[in-house]
């Protein structure tokens, strides 16, 4: 009787020990909220203030969509709202992103359009640009998760850039990182705003060579852009050794 007593009492040490070694791989109760916004090419924080982001008409411009401050991930589903007569979306690059190798699609949607993956969603429009993927492990929830490009089609003083809205989401935004969980961790969101200048300033030819004694004439022309119309005062200098020339 004894002996049947004494082990017991070993036994039940060995399954208390067992039952605490189990604990830490159960998933926090409490995860963080962090941030997801939009900041100007390569970057890997969220600047502070939200930023205006400019470009030219007729040039590409390139909008990263950061992470910062979240529990740790291993994908991400988030589409990106501009005004397309302004900003058109013409690709999406993974270049430099957090998510690790070998990442998959899952989907993506531009301007409503599917270019890979499942399908597009209700919340796809003209204005928006549709990116999901999955990385192969999970990594720490901050840095670059992809890039935006557009296509800069006119003029503009300031035009949001922003999260769609109408997602199933805790903020209804369209901006979810994924972990693995039933849950997955809940982000705040920060938007961005896009500008062109107001005038583009050109010159031709953009070189002049100018022996002593002689003279050489460039032209600079300044364009309007995004409808402004005024003065424009333009302030030229030069140097170089021994004498500066005289500009005129």
């Amino acid at each position: 009787m004894l002996k049947t007593n004494l082990r017991t009492l070993l036994i039940l040490p060995l399954i208390i020990l067992g039952s605490l070694l189990v604990v830490p791989s159960l998933p926090s109760a409490h995860a963080a909220t962090g941030i997801v916004c939009l900041a100007p090419n390569g970057s890997t924080t969220c600047p502070t203030p939200p930023v205006s982001i400019a470009g030219n008409v007729g040039s590409t411009v390139r909008i990263a969509v950061v992470v910062q401050g979240s529990d740790n991930l291993n994908g991400f589903d988030i589409t990106v709202l501009a005004d397309h007569t302004i900003l058109k979306p013409v690709s999406v690059d993974l270049t430099g992103s957090i998510l690790t190798s070998p990442i998959s699609v899952v989907v993506e949607c531009l301007q409503g359009v599917l270019i890979a993956g499942s399908t597009c969603l209700s919340t796809d429009t003209i204005d928006t640009a549709h990116f999901a993927a999955v990385g192969g492990s999970l990594v720490s929830g901050n840095g670059l998760l992809f890039t935006v490009v557009y296509q800069v089609l006119q003029g503009t003083q300031s035009t949001p850039v922003d999260f769609q809205t109408g997602c199933p989401t805790p903020s209804g935004t369209c901006a979810r990182i994924t972990n693995g969980t039933i849950t997955p961790p809940t982000e705040t969101t920060q938007a961005a705003t896009f500008s062109t200048p107001d005038f583009v300033l050109s010159a031709s030819p953009t070189t002049v060579t100018i022996t002593p004694g002689a003279t050489g004439a460039s032209t600079i022309s300044a364009s309007s852009t995004g409808g402004y119309a005024d003065l424009v005062n333009i302030a030229v200098s030069g140097s170089t050794l021994p004498t500066a020339p005289t500009l005129s």
